[in-house]
């Protein structure tokens, strides 16, 4: 039953609101040109580590993969499905239940009227990561995510798209 409510979750992800609620955050090789890199394939499912749930969720999978090489493709850099490449390609999704519990104080001071409210937001919180691995050095290069709340399964597509393009944004590293 919990694995059914992860793929769920995960099938409903992205995020909801506007571009200020998706947080996007990178890290990188600083010692790799990455000038050097023109081609890209998605790497093999088991070498990404194991089984994932996502795949299992056939439509999200599809719209990571599709948004990540509009983005790249936008870029200039070309999709090879076999042989050599220049990068292979992972991406990973998690999806994390959030309760925040925030007190109002409110009233008079000095022992007239005060009052408090309490208010407790439970939600979840969805991160998409994206790899990227040199074949050659055998090792990550370089990585992107975005985390934000996890919206409903009628946006997931466009929220899909707008994490992708701003994780990519700041792809190469300048």
């Amino acid at each position: 039953m919990k694995k059914r409510a992860l793929v769920f979750c995960i099938g409903v992800l992205f995020f909801t609101g506007g571009c200020s609620s998706i947080t996007v955050k990178t890290d990188y090789d600083r010692e790799v040109d990455f000038g050097k890199y023109q081609t890209f394939k998605w790497m093999p499912q088991a070498e990404r580590g194991g089984r994932d749930t996502v795949a299992e969720n056939s439509l999200l999978d599809k719209r990571i993969r599709r948004a990540v090489e509009r983005e790249l493709s936008a870029k200039g850099y070309q999709l090879i499905e076999s042989g050599k490449t220049d990068l292979l390609l992972a991406y990973h999704v998690g999806v994390k239940q959030v309760v925040d519990v925030s007190t109002v104080h409110y009233g008079y001071w000095r022992g007239r009227y005060r009052g408090r409210s309490t208010y407790v937001d439970r939600y979840k919180q969805g991160t998409l990561v994206v790899d990227m691995v040199d074949p050659q050095l055998r090792q990550l290069v370089w990585r992107g995510l975005a985390t934000g709340v996890v919206g409903s399964i009628e946006e997931s597509e466009e929220h899909v798209n707008e994490s992708v393009k701003k994780i990519l944004e700041k792809y190469p590293p300048m």
